[in-house]
């Protein structure tokens, strides 16, 4: 795929592509280069899902996370495990600090969460933080 330095342009180029896995990592490059939204809606047949590069205090560290603020499942294809799947192909994807799942309302993708050890904030957000760099504490900066 080629970018361009319009954000605008790319972000569409992004979308353009046919699933929301290759969208995701596709944003994430774009996103790390400076060549895309820091936030955006990736679609594709009645899916939907909106992440952000974000930075936020976790476990008492300033982290950059990946966030997935909403995901819509089309009816059909709810309670099959699609979104465990794409969680984790975007956890493998994502360089960053963590993965922040934010505003979690289904109670059984909350139960699924806890399951899974992610830790939460207390307001219906989960994550799970990647061992991947060293944060920086808030005492360093």
């Amino acid at each position: 795929m080629q970018l361009t330095d319009d954000k605008v342009t790319n972000d569409e180029r992004i979308r353009r592509l046919p699933t929301l896995e290759s969208q995701l990592a596709a944003w994430i490059y774009a996103v790390d280069q400076n060549l895309a939204s820091r936030n955006l809606t990736l679609r594709r047949a009645g899916f939907q899902v909106y992440v952000r590069r974000s930075h936020r205090k976790l476990e008492g560290a300033y982290l950059t996370t990946l966030d997935i603020a909403t995901a819509n499942v089309p009816e059909r294809y709810r309670g099959r495990g699609w979104f465990r799947s794409f969680r984790q192909i975007a956890e493998a994807l994502n360089p960053w600090d963590a993965t922040y799942y934010e505003a979690v309302h289904n109670p059984r993708l909350a139960a699924h969460f806890s399951s899974e050890g992610l830790a939460s904030d207390g307001e219906l957000c989960f994550y799970a933080v990647h061992v991947r760099r060293t944060a920086v504490s808030h005492a360093a900066l």
